[in-house]
């Protein structure tokens, strides 16, 4: 079975974090990494609630939940005709600058999303 992954570009921002753009999911019709394949629309209403809400969604390193692996933000995320195109700013940790410069030379190419996370909790202070 082919398994499909999608490059990413990444630029440097003024502050010189970092920027990331690419795809967390497509719709080629070939099954992704985890055997998935995703039909465009797929993510419509999560998208809608993120935008209606301003929920921020994290940008981790391996899907883990850890504190060191929180790495960025997404800054915009939308579907289009080839996917979930996504950009997303590396936060400046030492974590987040070496996955930085691994997607920079090719080597950290693949980007998921994890849409359980809809909703910020409510703080009192």
């Amino acid at each position: 079975m082919q398994r499909n992954t999608e490059s990413v570009t990444v630029k440097a921002d003024v502050d010189g974090n970092g920027r990331i753009t690419g795809y967390a999911s497509t719709f080629t019709r070939t099954p992704d990494w985890a055997g998935d394949v995703v039909a465009k629309g797929a993510f419509a209403d999560w998208l809608n609630r993120i935008h209606e809400h301003g929920t921020t969604v994290p940008m981790l390193y391996n899907h883990d939940q850890s504190l060191d692996s929180f790495i960025g933000k997404v800054t915009s995320i939308d579907e289009d005709d080839h996917g979930l195109l996504f950009t997303a700013e590396f936060d400046a940790t030492e974590k987040a600058q070496r996955a930085r410069v691994l997607a920079m030379d090719g080597r950290l190419a693949k980007f998921s999303v994890e849409r359980r996370s809809l909703f910020r909790p409510s703080f009192n202070r």
